[in-house]
């Protein structure tokens, strides 16, 4: 019916060249990113950034920073601040949509609590490379190329994400009066050879 002399059977492997397996591709598991819990356990810190007061939380996961969220305190969203630095809850509601519980207060919509662009672009962008592994001090590196004025917001979120660096010497850091190499201590870089000290 369809013209055929014969037919033969090749079995994968039996003769060179003749047929070669057609595998599937192979699909990563791990794209590096770890799924977020709908709860995450969250530290709070109170700092200014161009002469203005901001709350910059950060979510830890497994006790590591996991993602960022940032905005000034306003009557629309906190109504005095009588608090300062402390813990609480990032909640996961559904797409782009985080609340915020403390002992101190709430938020409902930590998506809507800042309005502006760049300072969005910020938090978004930390929160996506520390999701995805991404070494702090690398993440801090770069955004002081972006803007390296120490009262800029960017410098703001880069302080407090140094805190998470754990003590110790900080590796290719060099006091810049005596040359000796520096150690990261609460985010700070300090010369134990001659006590020179820079925060970041």
């Amino acid at each position: 019916k369809e013209g055929l002399k014969g037919i033969t059977n090749y079995r994968d492997g039996c003769r060179e060249g003749v047929l070669t397996s057609i595998e599937a591709p192979v699909v990563p598991s791990n794209t590096g990113v770890v799924k977020r819990p709908k709860v995450l356990e969250a530290d709070l810190h109170l700092v200014k950034a161009k002469g203005e007061p901001f709350i910059i939380m950060v979510g830890l996961l497994n006790d590591k920073p996991y993602e960022v969220f940032a905005f000034r305190p306003s009557p629309g969203i906190i109504p005095h601040i009588t608090f300062k630095s402390h813990t609480g809850k990032i909640i996961k509601v559904g797409k782009m949509h985080y609340s915020f519980e403390s002992e101190h207060f709430t938020v409902e919509n930590l998506s809507l609590a800042n309005s502006n662009v760049e300072e969005n672009a910020v938090t978004l962008y930390s929160s996506m490379l520390l999701r995805h592994g991404v070494n702090i001090k690398y993440i801090t590196k770069t955004a002081k190329k972006v803007n390296d004025s120490i009262t800029s917001f960017s410098s703001a979120v880069c302080r407090v994400l140094n805190k998470y660096i754990p003590n110790g010497e900080s590796k290719g850091d060099i006091c810049p009066e005596c040359g000796a190499t520096l150690t990261r201590e609460n985010g700070c870089l300090i010369c134990k050879n001659c006590g020179w000290s820079r925060c970041e």
